[in-house]
């Protein structure tokens, strides 16, 4: 749809004096003293061309802009008399306009016998028509004048009509805040300034640059060649009003800042292509004024309306990726940018992503990185979980939490021995977290080296111990180094006085019963009551292991005068016996538990269910054990067993009274 805009005007001229002459529009004081001074001569005669100069600037009161052209007077009688034309647009209307070179064309020379014709205002539908030639000056003006927002930059140049074309267009190029600020003159003969403040930028005679030198903060357009990769996207956004109306659109919401436009115009030609370079954008906006880009990065970053329409392809992944490597760079939070909803849907879309954002999560800091390492964790294949977890030793811990006990299983480092390395020296180095305890005891494990594991244990002490045992009790078939069960036993008695602290485990109890020698000291100085969770354990009868009911039987039998050590017997008891009876007590078993029995008598001594009876009998011989805490055994094995070894039992009243007791119990 074509669009019609409508402008105010304004003529001065001579008239016994420089004065407005015509006006459709009746504008306040300041304003009118303002457009008084600007449109007078711009200095000395010397500026004035046949052809006539542009002036430009924001007309005080905030409602309008000026795009005034003012042309030498030679009809009237006084020397250095103007006709300057003024066309005042609004600010609704440069929100809107497309282009704003159009707006050259409504300037025209006043003469004597038409001043009445500029009291109207004036409605039109802009027509952009190609821009001439691009002038020599174009790209060291854009440079200067951008790379220095705190400065008045002037360039030496006779400018003609094609020279106030591409100054419009420049003009016409920026955000509507900074258009509002934005104040130039193509033929100054003097700095010009409105409301007190310099012009931006000043087309100066050629000739002239002595005196302009000379002027304190004003800066002269670089001479050298420009080589700054954002020029030539401002450059193409003057060329091309369609793409200069997207620029507007997206930076709408940005500051009147000369300073941003660096940043903003590359990010516009950037989300003007068809692929998306993401890391060049987040560089761009998370420059040295990203705070006041914060705005714009939102609607880039966040999948905004309007960053939508730039574009028909658009990689998800790797602008949230961006949002990972840049994200505290660029000021904005997971929350502004819906990161967390949309990374969890590139996720579900695409699983195989969640490796490289785990890895992008591992390399950065702050929010993004966190959320990126937590939602993708889960994820990532096992093949790959090792090479993301070591790949930044300074971010392990991260890792270890984030990837928790996928890593602390034991077949996950078999046959990765360098990467366990890497593994335990940074523990050894950084990490004293209970995660990473435990990942390091899996490791080490695997690893089966039992200098290493020394190593650990040295550092981290009872908890690595600890953590070693209960991976190892939820683990088929594995076999912790030697090493870890000498430091148990022998070098360092204080670790099983940790077991208490685990004893509602009887698994992890378990573990430490397959691999302990119950007839160590240490064992007998924890007390039996810790075994006792072991003994109440409704599981562990039903397996095939043997060690268990061995250890407690062979504890029980050590520590007699312990309340709890019947019940320690009598959990292991069966077992033992009916292994035993068929013969079927490993060879290692036999000798421990031979080691701690009463002997029958030379030709005896390999029946050894009647050394446990014996053992038991004994027991309550020395009045250690009450007859009714042994009287469940007497249903293992036979009323005729058992009557043969009570008959060695002295004195003959105990003799009868577990007879009595026995049958009683077995009928």
């Amino acid at each position: 749809m074509t669009l019609s805009f409508v402008c105010e005007q304004v003529v001065h001229g001579y008239s016994a004096g420089h004065r407005e002459l015509a006006a459709s529009v009746q504008l306040p004081t300041d304003a009118q003293r303002a457009m008084l001074v600007l449109s007078d001569i711009a200095g000395s005669a010397s500026v004035l061309v046949s052809g006539g100069y542009v002036t430009a600037y924001p007309v005080p009161g905030g409602r309008y802009y000026a795009l005034a052209k003012t042309w030498p007077a030679l009809e009237l009688p006084r020397p250095g008399a103007v006709w300057t034309h003024t066309v005042l647009v609004s600010n609704e209307a440069i929100a809107s306009m497309p282009s704003l070179r159009p707006i050259l064309g409504l300037l025209k020379r006043p003469t004597i016998g038409r001043i009445g014709d500029y009291q109207q205002s004036i409605s039109f539908t802009p027509r952009d028509d190609p821009l001439p030639p691009e002038p020599v000056w174009l790209t060291n003006v854009i440079e200067s004048l951008y790379n220095h927002p705190r400065n008045p930059i002037w360039q030496a140049w006779d400018a003609t009509a094609d020279d106030e074309t591409w100054l419009v267009g420049l003009w016409g190029q920026q955000w509507r805040s900074l258009r509002m600020t934005f104040a130039f003159c193509s033929a100054a003969g003097a700095p010009r300034l409105v409301a007190g403040r310099p012009f931006d930028l000043h087309l100066v005679p050629t000739g002239s640059g002595s005196q302009w030198r000379r002027i304190p903060e004003f800066l002269e357009a670089s001479s050298r060649s420009s080589s700054a990769a954002w020029v030539q996207p401002v450059v193409s956004q003057i060329e091309s009003s369609s793409r200069s109306e997207q620029f507007r659109r997206m930076a709408d919401t940005l500051d009147p800042d000369r300073g941003l436009m660096a940043a903003v115009a590359p990010v516009i030609d950037l989300l003007d292509r068809d692929t998306r370079d993401w890391p060049t954008l987040g560089r761009y906006l998370s420059g040295a004024s990203s705070v006041q880009l914060v705005p714009l990065t939102r609607e880039v970053f966040g999948g905004g309306q309007v960053a939508a329409r730039f574009g028909a392809t658009d990689d998800e992944a790797n602008c949230l990726t961006t949002l990972v490597d840049q994200g505290i760079q660029l000021h904005v939070t997971p929350a502004e940018v819906n990161f967390e909803a949309r990374l969890r849907r590139v996720l579900n879309l695409h699983p195989i992503s969640a490796t490289g954002f785990a890895l992008a999560g591992l390399k950065g800091h702050g929010p993004f990185s966190r959320i990126a390492l937590e939602a993708s964790a889960k994820l990532v294949p096992e093949d790959s979980i090792l090479e993301i977890a070591v790949s930044n030793p300074n971010r392990l811990r991260g890792a270890i939490e984030a990837f928790g006990s996928r890593l602390e299983r034991i077949d996950l480092w078999r046959g990765q021995p360098a990467i366990a390395q890497v593994l335990i020296d940074t523990v050894l180095t950084d990490g004293e977290g209970d995660i990473a305890i435990r990942v390091a005891a899996a490791a080490s494990i695997a690893l089966e080296d039992e200098v290493a594991w020394s190593r650990l244990f040295g550092e981290l002490g009872s908890r690595f111990v600890l953590a070693t045992a209960e991976l190892a009790s939820q683990a088929d078939s594995v076999l912790l180094p030697p090493a870890a069960w000498k430091a148990i036993v022998y070098e360092r008695h204080a670790v099983l006085a940790e077991v208490d602290r685990a004893g509602s485990n009887p698994e992890f109890l378990r573990q430490f019963a397959r691999n302990l020698d119950p007839r160590e000291d240490s064992l007998h100085r924890l007390g039996l009551h810790v075994w006792q969770p072991l003994a109440d354990d409704p599981v562990w009868p039903t397996s095939p292991d043997l060690w268990t009911p061995v250890f407690l039987v062979i504890l029980g039998l050590l520590e007699s005068q312990d309340s709890i050590s019947a019940s320690l017997v009598k959990a292991g008891f069966a077992s033992v016996y009916w292994a035993a009876a068929i013969e079927n007590l490993p060879s290692d078993m036999t000798s421990v538990l031979t080691s701690v029995l009463p002997t029958l008598g030379f030709r005896q001594d390999w029946d050894i269910c009647g050394r446990l009876r014996r053992a038991v009998l004994n027991q309550v011989k020395s009045s250690r054990w009450t007859i009714q805490s042994v009287s469940p055994l007497f249903s293992v094995g036979t009323v005729a067993e058992w009557d043969g070894s009570i008959q060695w039992v002295k004195p003959k009243r105990l003799r009868e009274e577990l007879r009595r007791v026995l049958h009683s119990t077995v009928r």
